[in-house]
């Protein structure tokens, strides 16, 4: 403290010239006349004038701060853009389900989709209704756009649905132009197969393709998909049809599950046939009759 006081005294002169400019500078501040307005303006504006000369000159730690800050809203306004893009995709959806429902001449469950199982051969989906909500095995799944699948097992609150593009898929489908049958199957890769369509026939690539009144799971005329690719399979007297199927199995979300019986008594007969010709068949010729068993439709 004693040091401070001793630098004070030693420049003194300096303290009272600083400390009366401070008071004067107040004063002026302070006061109304005329005079001290008219040097209170000028002084406003040479320093207006000073700061607008130097304005120019950039400011590294602003220009930083600025960009930064609209760098974090840019993200923020891109994040909100695609909730909102994402939420119109999704009420445009569940609108066209819900006049799909409405328009639907069977009784039709609602369910999302809450897991799908990918494999190369077996590709199932899994939906968050169950036995508690009236679904049992067989049941047929849709949507708007055409068959999904159908219900393989179920447990209280969750079912398994084996889509199209499954290799133990099989449905009794035709071709809506021409009222061709034939049954729908996949093998591999993005499309589904239209088999047992013999060479006469004349199928073209556009053809719709839907399911069958002949079969006993599915109601008839749902959508199955859109023939892309029409050849000949080798070696036989079938064609080698490629369908493309109507719904979008990856970006599948919500589904309707058709509650439906199946005839019982129908499907056991025929499932006892199919056994019994094909154990007669492998016994004339295994290869043969392993053609035929595939060949059975839904």
């Amino acid at each position: 403290m004693s040091r401070i006081f001793d630098y004070i005294i030693e420049y003194k002169e300096y303290a009272a010239l600083s400390l009366l400019c401070l008071l004067s500078f107040f004063l002026i501040g302070n006061s109304d006349a005329p005079e001290i307005r008219s040097l209170r303006s000028f002084f406003v504006a040479a320093v207006g004038y000073a700061q607008s000369s130097v304005a120019w000159i950039p400011n590294p730690v602003a220009e930083r701060n600025e960009n930064k800050a609209l760098h974090e809203l840019n993200l923020e306004l891109a994040a909100e853009v695609g909730r909102l893009r994402q939420a119109a995709a999704e009420n445009e959806r569940l609108r066209s389900m819900l006049a799909f429902k409405q328009q639907s001449n069977f009784r039709v469950l609602a369910a999302d989709v809450v897991g799908k199982t990918i494999t190369e051969s077996r590709n199932v989906f899994t939906l968050n209704a169950g036995r508690k909500d009236s679904i049992a095995v067989d049941m047929p799944v849709i949507t708007d756009a055409g068959l999904v699948g159908r219900i393989i097992s179920v447990s209280d609150h969750f079912a398994l649905v084996q889509i199209i593009l499954n290799r133990d898929f099989r449905a009794a489908a035709l071709v809506a132009r021409n009222r061709v049958e034939g049954v729908i199957a996949w093998e591999n890769g993005d499309y589904a197969r239209l088999r047992n369509i013999p060479k006469s026939y004349v199928i073209q690539a556009g053809d719709v393709v839907v399911t069958s009144e002949s079969s006993n799971l599915f109601p008839p005329n749902i959508t199955i998909g859109t023939v892309v690719e029409v050849g000949d399979e080798p070696n036989s007297l079938f064609q080698r049809i490629a369908v493309k199927p109507a719904v979008d199995f990856q970006s599948l979300g919500h589904v309707f599950v058709v509650l439906s019986s199946v005839n019982k008594e129908r499907k056991d007969l025929e499932a006892a046939y199919a056994q019994k010709s094909s154990s007669l068949v492998k016994g004339a010729n295994g290869t043969n009759g392993s053609n035929g068993a595939k060949g059975i439709g839904r």
